[in-house]
């Protein structure tokens, strides 16, 4: 994700011009005893990091010996020219030579207008040369100050991100940390676990795992270290957008989750970062270099499936999504749900489902290839370790389990042994065996193995010491089909 830490126009060919007057002014009264100094090396036509081995220490003399003032003034001209023409172009190739063009025509007007700002905006405190300028704490200023305010003197010209020069990207691969607060594993996504920090947040990572639509996710903290910039109450403020989603097609989304005791808290605020994360959204696809980008808010968790299924083509699902009626239910329809939703249904009071399917929000109708029963369900099996017999991303039909033997039955288990790598959960879909001891009041598991289907994978196996340790859940009826993605296929999506 870019790091923008502020935003600018497309100039290139319209000029540019700036309201001067109108901005803050700068008081310069800070005169070191020493200055560093970058030494020159060449010709550098880039900006990159200067580390402590590239600069050269001089007293105030040396440094009013060797530079003047219009000398400082052309680099803070430079800089803001790098910032208002490259934006992004660094990551376009075919943008260089138009960059370089644009870099000359820019150029005097920057550094006039960088003047006019000096000469009515900047106040030198006595004793104190004009060379001070050329500080990285005034310079840094200076050159946001005007570089904020600087507009195309033609209009209709695009936003564009400025990205931060020493991190202009970050990325979940840094993230690697210890907690001791409770974490909610995860299957979707690059991270192999999530901290939620909110019943909200909870929720909707089990809906974004169970989501078919979508890729892939993060949920984003300072860990993570992905920020927005906004604007509230007259200054910049950062915040940190609740989720980084990849819907199928690769449209990226930010999303943010809010609770109704967030907005009405802060009402004000939360609609300035709502506004702050459309700004960013706008720029960076302008950008053209870091993918396309949509922003979401969500504070109807009911709602989150619509929102972000909007920006997805629509895959032909086996079934159709329906409003059952209470005659309807479970006779020409079931519960549309995720394992992992399925698996918390029992799991969390260790009883079998409930069979009336009142916990279900959504349901699917189709002709299954016996009669529906009460207590059955629609869901999506990921990964490949039931292949061939049930493919990755198989829609599959399960319902309560049947008295008797369970001996290689296909069968979704909870446990409270290792967690599944493809569910990311203490349940899983296996061939089930189990091997039993006598004891004085019956018999007992000693044994029991959750076995793939493909020969890749090793089974789990678990040796539970007590009672509730593991548990059926479900049994595999019937495997309607795999998703189609029309982008691929040409496939459309059914009604």
């Amino acid at each position: 994700m870019p790091v923008v830490e502020s935003y600018t126009y497309e100039v290139r060919g319209c000029g540019v011009r700036c309201d001067v007057d109108a901005l803050e002014s700068l008081v310069v009264d800070h005169e070191p005893t020493a200055v560093f100094m970058a030494a020159t090396r060449g010709y550098r036509d880039t900006q990159s990091a200067v580390g402590p081995s590239d600069v050269v220490e001089q007293n105030r003399e040396q440094f009013y010996a060797q530079v003047r003032v219009q000398q400082v003034l052309f680099r803070l001209a430079h800089g803001i020219v790098d910032d208002l023409v490259q934006g992004f172009s660094h990551h376009q190739n075919q943008a260089i030579e138009k960059a370089l063009l644009a870099r000359h025509q820019l150029f005097p007007q920057i550094l006039q207008i960088v003047e006019e700002y000096v000469r009515t905006k900047v106040t030198f405190a006595p004793g104190v040369d004009a060379r001070e300028l050329a500080l990285e704490t005034y310079s840094s200023r200076l050159r946001e100050r005007v570089r904020s305010a600087v507009i195309p003197a033609a209009g209709g010209a695009s936003l564009l991100p400025v990205v931060n020069s020493y991190c202009p990207a970050v990325s979940t691969a840094s993230v690697n940390y210890a907690t001791t607060r409770p974490i909610l594993k995860l299957n979707k996504s690059h991270l192999n676990a999530a901290v939620p920090r909110s019943t909200w947040e909870n929720e909707a990572i089990m809906m974004l795992e169970g989501f078919e639509f979508v890729d892939c996710f993060a949920p984003n903290d300072r860990q993570v270290g992905f920020q927005v910039i906004y604007e509230y109450q007259g200054g910049p403020h950062l915040y940190e957008p609740d989720f980084l989603v990849r819907l199928r097609g690769g449209l990226l989304v930010l999303l943010e989750i809010k609770g109704p005791g967030g907005e009405i808290h802060d009402e004000d605020r939360v609609k300035a970062k709502n506004d702050g994360a459309r700004k960013w959204v706008d720029a960076v696809n302008n950008a053209m270099a870091y993918g396309t980008w949509v922003f979401e808010f969500c504070n109807d968790l009911s709602q989150l499936r619509s929102q972000l299924e909007q920006h997805v083509a629509p895959a032909a699902l086996p079934f159709r999504l329906v409003e059952p009626t209470g005659e309807n239910r479970f006779r020409t329809c079931v519960p549309f749900t995720t394992l992992r939703a399925a698996a918390g249904q029992w799991s969390d009071e260790q009883i079998p489902l409930d069979t009336q399917g009142e916990w279900a929000t959504e349901w699917a109708e189709f002709v299954p290839m016996a009669p529906f029963e009460r207590g059955m369900f629609v869901a999506q099996v990921q990964g490949d370790s039931m292949a061939p017999e049930v493919p990755d991303l198989a829609y599959c039909l399960f319902r309560v389990p049947r008295a008797g033997s369970r001996q290689g039955r296909r069968l979704l288990v909870w446990h409270a042994g290792r967690d599944d790598p493809h569910t990311g959960g203490c349940y899983t879909l296996k061939v089930y065996t189990s091997e039993k001891a006598s004891r004085e009041d019956g018999w007992e598991h000693t044994r029991i193995v959750l076995s793939p289907l493909n020969p890749a994978y090793d089974p789990i196996v678990l040796t539970p010491e007590a009672e509730g340790e593991v548990g059926v859940i479900a049994e595999l009826v019937q495997v309607l089909a795999t998703p189609v993605d029309p982008s691929q296929s040409g496939a459309s999506a059914t009604e």
